[in-house]
């Protein structure tokens, strides 16, 4: 068996798959992100919600995609999930390799991220070759959900929004400048708790001042990440939930910074396991001939 997962800040995807490149197993965990977790935390992570849903059957490589995994990161990620899954067989790459892989294939490409952080690259086919830095959602992380979600809560609290849109977002996300505070500056996992409002703004999108706010932040997104790599004649690809699912009012952003929308998928995973198991059917169909 082979295991191949997308994680990110929030939630980690795994497949679970068999020598003939079908899926066996489709499991989800917390998200691992090796900047923000302990050690201790990641092998109890994996070893109480990945190890009970593989059972009995026995994983003989890894290839493992993840946020926060930059090349310092990616000697204890292996380690971590080696020692967890008892596989000495372990590759572990950043998710924005694996959003190249699963949206761009062997073809030269802009790919992005945008899901509870951003990212993005350049892509030559085989690997980044340009990448403006993320920088977190504090610095950074232009377009995703936790800014958006950031945007809301400051718009809103700072009385930046209509009052009746004010009041449902009280009413619906219990949104208060006391639970803002508390969930942002005193509980873990502050990025996710601004993440999850952005339901809120899809509900409500065809309000001006939410399309407006959607637009900008995804302009913002073209010009702070994607106007260094002065290629505006490929395509910009998209993996993660926000890009999905704000897909009309992300598309209208890029086409006002003069940039064409290329592939959107909601998850990586399904087109990661068909490149690597693509790759192994074309190598033995060569070999048979």
């Amino acid at each position: 068996m082979t295991l191949i997962a997308d994680s990110g800040s929030t939630k980690t995807a795994w497949a679970l798959v068999d020598a003939s490149g079908q899926a066996v197993g489709m499991f989800r965990t917390e998200g691992i992100n090796p900047i923000i977790l302990t050690d201790d935390q990641i092998s109890t992570m994996l070893r109480e919600q990945l190890l009970p849903q593989i059972g009995e059957r026995e994983v003989e490589d890894i290839y493992f995609y993840g946020a926060g995994c930059r090349p310092d990161q990616l000697p204890r990620m292996t380690a971590l999930l080696s020692e967890a899954c008892n596989c000495s067989e372990v590759q572990v790459e950043s998710d924005l390799l694996g959003a190249c892989r699963a949206l761009s294939g062997r073809e030269e490409g802009i790919c992005c991220i945008l899901g509870t952080g951003s990212a993005s690259c350049l892509y030559d086919g085989t690997q980044p070759v340009q990448q403006t830095p993320s920088l977190g959602y504090i610095l950074g992380d232009e377009g995703s959900g936790a800014v958006l979600g950031r945007r809301l809560v400051g718009d809103a609290l700072k009385g930046q929004l209509p009052a009746p849109l004010c009041a449902l977002l009280e009413k619906e996300m219990g949104l208060t400048v006391s639970s803002a505070i508390e969930h942002v500056y005193r509980q873990p996992w502050p990025n996710r708790y601004l993440a999850s409002l952005t339901p809120f703004l899809s509900q409500h999108r065809e309000e001006p001042c939410v399309h407006q706010l959607l637009v900008e932040e995804f302009r913002r997104f073209a010009v702070r990440n994607l106007r260094a790599y002065r290629r505006e004649e490929l395509p910009v690809h998209f993996v993660g939930s926000i890009a999905y699912y704000f897909r009309t009012e992300l598309e209208e952003a890029l086409t006002l910074e003069g940039y064409r929308l290329g592939r959107i998928e909601a998850a990586p995973l399904p087109r990661l396991v068909e490149f690597h198991y693509g790759n192994r059917r074309s190598a033995s169909s060569t070999m048979r001939r």
